[in-house]
Order: structure tokens, then sequence, then C-alpha cells
């Protein structure tokens, strides 16, 4: 699968937002730089860095320099968007339109650039994947991994079913009235059992379909990704727009691979409960400060 059929090199944009990643970039820049030594693939990659203060910019513009494969797009402007789920799908659509012309066969791959991969992105495994992204009523291949939080707010079973995760992240943001002072935890504490749910679910479905799952990397056939677009309406997940948009203009699903696999780091998977104690505790405390305040 690395080769095209006129026996040119396939070609392969990995796009990543940086933002204090200088610990995680030089294992992941490795990793690209020896793949693409191989041969078999042409890896072309571009970061967008926003605001870092540790050093990720330079270590991305040294790195520029030596490798002429690898560029660097100012996301800055990420800052100025107060909301992260906005904030997000501006600066992945940047990177979006950041591609130059395509070519015949072309792939994107999506990543975060913090992720740590489960097993190693060989030449075999990538290639294994890519078959996978060739199958009919194929939008996408996701790695399999257990995610939390962010990532799950990613996942869609169907265009119109119901994710807790989003539920959580809304309670998250909800205005500090004095309603949700008060019942805000005991919801959260319910919310956090539902995501714990669906991290085993997602962690165990290599080889499922989902309207849409990102899982920290994702791969896409580039005419595919060009006609979509990040960029949607209300709160959404950057990932959920696009998958949105890629079903609509294909009928296609994102699998969940079984060869490209990311891990979670350990805070991620820990069980909900001794986190819900904590919730219902803090519930209490906000309970009689309530009654407090309204005495």
């Amino acid at each position: 699968m690395g080769t095209m059929k006129d026996g040119l090199t396939r070609r392969i944009f990995v796009l990543g937002l940086c933002r204090n990643c200088a610990n995680s970039l030089p294992a992941l820049i490795k990793i690209l730089t020896e793949l693409r030594i191989t041969g078999s693939f042409d890896i072309q990659v571009i970061f967008g860095e926003n605001g870092s203060i540790d050093g990720t910019r330079e270590l991305l513009e040294r790195a520029a320099q030596e490798k002429p494969w690898l560029a660097v797009v100012d996301t800055s402007f990420m800052a100025t968007i107060s909301e992260r789920l906005a904030r997000m799908a501006a600066g992945r659509e940047a990177l979006r339109k950041s591609l130059p012309d395509a070519k015949s066969d072309d792939v994107v791959i999506v990543l975060d650039t913090d992720l740590e991969l489960a097993c190693p992105l060989s030449v075999n495994n990538l290639s294994k994947a890519l078959a996978e992204l060739d199958k009919p009523l194929t939008s996408g291949v996701c790695s399999y991994s257990v995610p939390f939080h962010y990532d799950i707010l990613a996942l869609r079973e169907t265009e119109n079913s119901n994710n807790p995760a989003l539920d959580f992240y809304r309670l998250k943001i909800d205005q500090h009235n004095l309603w949700s002072f008060t019942w805000r935890p005991f919801a959260r504490f319910l919310k956090a059992i539902s995501v714990s749910r669906m991290q085993r679910r997602l962690g165990t479905a290599s080889g499922r379909k989902f309207f849409s799952a990102f899982n920290g990397l994702c791969i896409y056939h580039r005419a595919l990704f060009d006609d979509a677009s990040y960029i949607g309406t209300g709160v959404e997940c950057e990932h959920v727009v696009l998958h949105t948009n890629m079903h609509r203009i294909s009928n296609g699903t994102i699998r969940v691979s079984s060869h490209i696999g990311v891990l979670a780091p350990p805070e991620y998977i820990s069980h909900p409960l001794p986190k819900a104690f904590a919730v219902a505790r803090k519930a209490v405390v906000h309970f009689f400060q309530f009654r407090s305040f309204i005495a």
C-alpha cells in the first residue's frame, strides 16, 4: 500500500497542533523521520504552533531547518478564541487549508502531537491501516485507544446518537447559577460513570465502525478531507463536524483500526469511582453552602 499504481511513493501529510509539546515532539518527529527514510511513503509534516512557553516553537523551527519535509504554521490566532471547541476547530481548519495542491492517492493523518503509540507506526502497520481506509464506505480510519474527555467528545455511533461526554463537557462550561451550584456535582457523577462505560467500549472496539471517532489519530483520503471542513455551528467537537461533512459527501463511516494504537495516560483509564466519591463529597459541601447562602 506504500506505492501508487504508477510506481510513485504514496504521499502522506501529517497534521498536528502543538502547544507546550517540547517533551513529546522529539519522539514523534523521530518516528516520522524513520518512516520516511524507509522510502515506502513520502511523509510530509505540517505542525501548527500556538503560544508555547516550553520551547516548542524553537524546537519545531530547528526541525524545519533540518528537514525540508516538515513545515511550521503559526496558529497563534487560536489564543484569541476563548471556547475550547471553537478554538480547536479553527486551528485544525487552518492546518487543513495549509495543505498544498493534492496529488492522486494522497492521504492525510491528523494526530495529537502529545500521543504515545501503543504499537510501532511501522510500514507494515501503516500499510494495513491504509488498506482499511480503502475499504468501501470508509471516511477514515482511527487508532484504537482508551480515550477520555475530549477524545470521547469525538465519538458518535450514529449521526443522531447521544453522547454523555458532550453533556459532561457542557456541565463544566455551564453558567454558575444557583441551581447548577447544587445539582451540577451530582450530574457530573452520573455523567462520569457513562463516560467510563464509553471508554471501555471504545478501548476494545478494534474493527468496529462509528459515525465519528478520533482516539488521538485518524487517517483520511486527501480528496474527501479537502471537500470537508472542521467548522460548524453550536457547541460541537471539531472531529464530529468533519466526520459529519464527510458522511454527507461519501456516506462513509470511521473504522477503528487494529493496527495503529495510542496509549491513554494512566489518569485517563483509572476507575471513576474514587473520583466520583470526591465529587459526591463536594456536592454535599455545595449543598450546605447553598442553604447557608439562601438562609
